[in-house]
């Protein structure tokens, strides 16, 4: 089966209703970093939600993580590029040249908004020193190589790699195991991390929302995470008598825009 990525890069908007319970969840999918305007419309979503009654919670994105506690430095540095910086394009110092935006900048994040993540560095536990190493060995190769690319360039690298997550997407809604991937860096990220990364803290964020509604059955929850953790919690919902209701898309990255900007 083969897959086209789209015109630009979307996140989701899912809605998941218990098929017995008075129990209803919102998946506010996102991505870290985006063209402008795009984090307007995410806040929209929310606020919507949240004066209507909802509790929403939310997946940790500020940096007040101490990877110097960590017995491997190395794998402290990692963690904080990959998972603190806002993405690829931070790690590849794109965001500020290319005029893309960052999501710990750009939404308003309230003092009632429940922190629904797992720790992170309990989570990367599972991770093994040697395949970390080898994965910050490239990252950093890839920072040079496009340290040196044109603006333009640069630009297109970035849509190349947006391009490759949307095809990564549209793989795992279609139940297609990750390691048939052959796309290059996102087969071996995906293997390094997604249990660790991805899987575990999904489970914990559908946890922490049961939890929540078993509290308040009548009190609706957004859940506001990345866009790559939305597919496995939706799954996990639906495993639990959810039924997925429907579906919204935002526009995160105008390939357009950003190509007429960085001509």
């Amino acid at each position: 089966m083969e897959f086209a990525p789209a015109n630009n890069y979307y996140t989701t908007v899912e809605q998941f209703d218990h098929g017995r319970l008075p129990y209803s969840v919102t998946l506010v999918g996102v991505c870290h970093t985006a063209t402008p305007g795009y984090y307007e419309q995410v806040q929209a979503e929310i606020g919507q939600r949240e004066s209507a009654g909802a509790a929403v919670h939310v997946e940790r994105m500020n940096s007040n993580f101490a990877p110097e506690d960590l017995v491997d430095q190395e794998l402290g540095t990692v963690l904080k590029l990959m998972f603190l910086g806002g993405s690829a394009a931070s790690l590849m110092g794109l965001i500020d040249d290319l005029g893309l935006e960052k999501q710990t900048t750009e939404i308003d994040y309230k003092d009632t908004w429940l922190d629904a993540d797992a720790d992170i560095f309990a989570s990367s536990s599972l991770l093994r020193p040697r395949q970390v190493s080898a994965l910050f060995a490239e990252n950093k190769a890839l920072q040079l190589a496009y340290k040196w690319r044109s603006r333009a360039r640069r630009a297109e690298m970035f849509i190349k790699f947006m391009e490759e997550i949307d095809v990564k997407h549209q793989h795992e809604r279609a139940g297609i195991p990750l390691d048939t991937l052959k796309q290059k860096f996102l087969t071996k990220f995906d293997l390094l991390y997604n249990a660790a990364m991805i899987d575990f803290r999904n489970d914990y964020a559908v946890v922490t929302a049961l939890d929540a509604l078993e509290q308040t059955p009548e009190q609706p929850i957004v859940m506001f995470w990345g866009q790559g953790h939305i597919h496995g919690i939706g799954k996990t919902l639906t495993s639990m008598g959810f039924a997925h209701t429907d579906t919204d898309r935002l526009k995160a990255v105008d390939y357009s825009w950003l190509r007429e900007r960085n001509a």
